[in-house]
């Protein structure tokens, strides 16, 4: 693959359609050594086993690192540097030395040693001094749509749903397509104009919650044969799309821009231009948002019986003698949602959290994250059941705490639980094992029909559905009410 090509096919993701627009509106003319604030962009090398295996990338137990993360920093001149992400299991030095540190370095070596290079969806903000985290979300660019098989061997069926997906959307944008180098297909839409935060009737609306109701609204467009194909995970802001041209860290294929035939083609900056979301349809989205948002409990005012239940919580934990080990991440981020809401100091929020967490020192830049969202404080008993803390990935969606629980429940628990819920669905699971409990044996194809591509492949891979000799049946039968949930009841 022609490193001058990819190159720079990186640098026009990482800039986007709106990095000179959104630098002027944030430096205001100044030198780079002014800046107290830059325009960021996270960027993922996800790893092939191989590699990280041979250049030390290993967790303690010797399993491979999946990936590593850097940002980039779009400075006042619309140039790009990087910042090692310290939150993957090595140290900084270890991916300096595997892949450098200037940009232009740094992705000749990914391309070089036959790893993937992915680039948020979003842009971010980074203030000079402070620690180096992921990005939170602050204007939206674009949307991504995925479609994938079971297996490479459906891929023409993702190709197809992907077209057809194309199609019915028509009437509210116009897509660009490109192939992972594995198993899917993205349908890929910039905006019309970056969407950052906006208050609209005294609500305030987070740009997480536009892009979610803007994915939700243009699946609601698709037919049920499309929906199995999608990987629903992408209701979240925080994903990456894959730079073309950049191997793929399973499949060693190179991922790919395609035209509108879904035939490889060059990838070409001026495609922000042309693959856009209609106007109308965002402003539909922003308005989806905010009866989201009136609907939510602390919308109404109910922050404040939040906060002393947080208080209660805290204080029982201090009482007990005990300190939280267990869920941490997530923890730390709620603990700083209710400092901000209380109306504490970061200062006081630390000392909280030594006094309440094993470790506490570790987790900071999660109580930073959350003290900047307090509107995102979820209710104690939301998280906190039945002694130990429950953990989702996606750091705004709270409600699918209750899913993970419910999913344990019929005992598969750990990272399986969490994979159900955030691709599958809590609902669509306890279907599935109301019809497998009553009919014990199904023929696969009937089954695959049934429940489609999609939600066949996540329950086999969460290990709740076995497949023998052509036949599905349960590979865990559900506990009763009163029974002890299996696994570890813990999702990381």
């Amino acid at each position: 693959m022609d490193a001058e090509y990819a190159l720079r096919a990186a640098e026009a993701l990482i800039l986007g359609k709106f990095a000179e627009q959104l630098a002027g509106q944030l430096y205001g003319g100044v030198g780079v050594g002014e800046v107290t604030r830059f325009l960021s962009r996270d960027i993922r090398i996800a790893l092939n086993e191989s590699f990280a295996r041979s250049h030390g990338f290993t967790t303690e137990d010797g399993r491979p690192v999946e990936q590593t993360r850097f940002i980039t920093l779009i400075g006042p001149t619309i140039s790009i540097r990087t910042r090692r992400l310290d939150i993957t299991p090595k140290p900084t030095s270890l991916a300096r030395k595997a892949f450098g540190s200037e940009f232009n370095e740094l992705v000749g070596n990914v391309l070089k040693t036959g790893n993937a290079l992915q680039v948020a969806l979003h842009y971010g903000t980074w203030a000079r001094g402070a620690p180096i985290t992921s990005s939170e979300v602050q204007y939206l660019e674009k949307i991504m749509i995925e479609f994938e098989g079971t297996g490479e061997g459906q891929l023409d069926a993702v190709r197809r749903v992907a077209r057809e997906a194309a199609d019915a959307l028509s009437p509210y944008g116009r897509f660009a397509f490109e192939y992972s180098g594995g198993k899917s297909i993205y349908l890929v839409a910039w905006l019309p104009e970056p969407v950052s935060q906006v208050e609209v009737g005294g609500v305030t609306v987070p740009p997480v919650e536009v892009h979610r109701a803007l994915f939700t609204l243009l699946l609601s467009k698709l037919g049920k044969h499309i929906l199995v194909f999608v990987d629903r995970q992408f209701t979240d802001a925080k994903k990456l799309l894959r730079v073309p041209g950049f191997r793929h860290e399973g499949s060693g294929r190179p991922a790919q821009w395609l035209d509108g035939d879904l035939k490889p083609t060059d990838f070409d900056p001026g495609v922000m231009g042309e693959a856009i979301i209609d106007a109308s349809v965002v402003k539909l989205a922003i308005e989806d948002a905010v009866k989201r948002l009136k609907a939510r409990p602390n919308a109404s005012g109910a922050v404040s019986s939040k906060v002393e239940a947080w208080g209660r919580l805290i204080e029982a934990i201090r009482r007990s003698g005990r300190k939280v080990a267990d869920g941490r991440d997530r923890f730390a981020y709620n603990l700083g949602c209710y400092c901000a809401a209380a109306g504490l100091s970061r200062e006081e929020c630390y000392r909280i959290a030594e006094e309440v967490m094993v470790d506490a020192y570790k987790y900071r830049r999660r109580v930073d994250a959350g003290f900047r969202h307090p509107e995102y404080l979820p209710r104690p008993d939301k998280l906190f059941k039945a002694g130990r803390w429950y953990n989702v990935s996606d750091v705004s969606d709270f409600e699918g705490v209750e899913g993970v629980a419910r999913v344990v429940s019929l005992g598969l628990g750990g990272e399986g639980a969490r994979r159900l819920v955030e691709g599958v669905g809590v609902g669509v699971v306890e279907e599935v094992v109301r019809f497998l409990s009553t009919r014990r044996v199904v023929p696969y194809g009937e089954f695959l029909g049934r429940f489609g591509a999609s939600v066949v492949k996540g329950l086999l891979d969460a290990g709740l559905v076995k497949v023998e000799g052509g036949f599905v049946t349960l590979a865990r039968r559900p506990h009763s009410s009163g029974g002890k949930a299996g696994g570890s009841g813990k999702v990381n």
